[in-house]
């Protein structure tokens, strides 16, 4: 019997909007199909390869054209700085899957002590296509920004992961940016952006949450959502989204419609 849209789409509405009453521990159904479509289905595969081959066409224009650059606050004199690209790391470059799987299976929920222990292992995969691109730009002598929220005092382990999955790093210039590295990094992203900007050209952006491309100053769906729409034009052109059903900014914002917090 072939099930309706309507039939399919109940199911996970009443999963969703039982977890705005706290209830998220209480929907294994949902967590777990979330998660098993991220680190199993063929689909996810193939939507990170459709992304970054988009990236690595999309990366070529941008060196040709030097008036080009995915930084909204680059308006003037940058036409002729050293080309650079900004990657998030976790769900856009490297692979946590594992971890989360290891969360549902166990029936946890996310745990920092966990989490930076899974980190410190450096034993985590890659987003299938991000390193082929990657190697690729550095090639091309496009510098490669890492810029993650990942705490500074698991940045060693981090970079033992980027280097043993053979990802560009600079011995000259930090380009692995990480949360509170410096006291005015926080989880928002835009001091470092700031940094990178100041220096270089940007080519492109890649990350898997909203905050990875602009601050947000709206928490609310709604307000994510014409975040979004008023930069329609930098999407799958300068800008590259990678799926996260897991976590993220919309977490908080479905949980928090309404929240306007600065």
């Amino acid at each position: 019997m072939r099930m309706t849209s309507r039939a399919l789409l109940c199911p996970l509405l009443v999963a969703i909007f039982s977890m705005g009453c706290g209830a998220v521990s209480s929907q294994p159904t949902y967590r777990r199909n979330v998660t098993l479509w991220a680190t199993e289905s063929a689909e996810y595969t193939a939507v990170a390869l459709q992304i970054y081959a988009t990236a690595h066409q999309k990366l070529a224009d941008a060196l040709a054209d030097p008036s080009w650059t995915a930084s909204l606050e680059q308006e003037s004199d940058y036409e002729d700085l050293p080309p650079a690209i900004i990657v998030d790391l976790d769900e856009t470059v490297l692979d946590n899957r594992p971890f989360q799987m290891g969360l549902i299976r166990e029936g946890v929920e996310f745990d920092e002590q966990a989490w930076n222990e899974w980190v410190m292992t450096a034993e985590v995969g890659s987003i299938p296509g991000a390193v082929p691109f990657l190697q690729h730009a550095h090639r091309l002598g496009v510098e490669v920004f890492y810029v993650t929220n990942r705490s500074h005092m698991v940045e060693d382990a981090t970079r033992r992961s980027l280097l043993r999955l053979e990802l560009p790093l600079n011995d000259e210039v930090d380009t692995l940016l990480t949360k509170y590295e410096k006291p005015q990094w926080t989880r928002r992203k835009d001091k470092r952006r700031q940094l990178i900007r100041e220096r270089y050209r940007v080519l492109l952006v890649l990350g898997d949450n909203l905050g990875d491309f602009v601050r947000e100053k709206r928490f609310s769906r709604s307000g994510r959502r014409e975040t979004v729409l008023e930069h329609a034009e930098m999407w799958g052109s300068k800008w590259f989204m990678l799926p996260n059903p897991l976590y993220g900014g919309w977490v908080s914002a479905t949980l928090e419609e309404g929240d306007t917090r600065d």
